[in-house]
């Protein structure tokens, strides 16, 4: 009998315990999806979004407009996927989802064209030749384009599709934390911008392991 309850309550104990990783996970994303905007738009508050507030010069060029107001969308999709998820909306949050590639394909093609513009202007992040930088754009666009096309062929595997969008989120973070008016984001450069992203994708990582 002492074995019959004890199988019982492990039994018991299982639903209980996955119910509470994904609620974990449920507010995990959803705090994902409430930060990502935020950071982003403190980061690019003084050189896109409020920028006349700023006094900051104007946009280089209609690229640059086209490519902040792609990656724009691309933060408000990613906040409403999450929403969707947590309110069980799937079968509108598949939908969007397939929607969502000819979205991403802009986004490489811009982020890209960006990219070079930039480093063909001289612009980069302080400390590094415009070229040598220009790397950094054009290596983020193509990690999102792998990791994002992982995430649609994986699709119908929710625990896989989701930690791979996660990542994707990372990736285009390391620019809005580049920018945010912290005194040693200069210092730490790319240890920073890049590192930090890096440790927490490869923490929530070994954390689902």
């Amino acid at each position: 009998m002492a074995t019959n309850f004890a199988a019982a309550e492990l039994v018991e104990s299982k639903p209980t315990a996955r119910s509470e990783r994904l609620s974990f996970e449920h507010s995990f994303f959803l705090t994902v999806a409430g930060l990502f905007p935020v950071i982003t738009i403190i980061g690019f508050a003084p050189s896109y979004y409020f920028k006349a507030a700023f006094n900051s010069p104007p946009v280089p060029s209609v690229l640059v407009h086209v490519h902040g107001m792609v990656m724009s969308l691309w933060i408000i999709l990613f906040s409403v996927q999450a929403y969707l998820i947590s309110s069980k909306r799937i079968k509108l949050h598949m939908t969007l989802g397939m929607s969502s590639i000819v979205l991403a394909a802009v986004m490489i093609v811009t982020g890209i064209m960006t990219g070079v513009a930039a480093a063909t202007r001289g612009s980069g992040f302080p400390g590094y030749d415009p070229m040598v930088f220009m790397s950094v754009p054009l290596t983020g666009m193509i990690m999102f384009a792998v990791i994002f096309g992982t995430a649609i062929y994986y699709r119908k595997k929710a625990a896989d599709h989701k930690r791979l969008m996660l990542v994707t989120v990372l990736i285009f973070l390391s620019p809005s934390i580049s920018r945010l008016p912290l005194p040693f984001i200069p210092v730490l450069g790319s240890i920073w911008f890049f590192g930090l992203p890096a440790c927490t994708a490869d923490r929530r990582h070994v954390s689902n392991r």
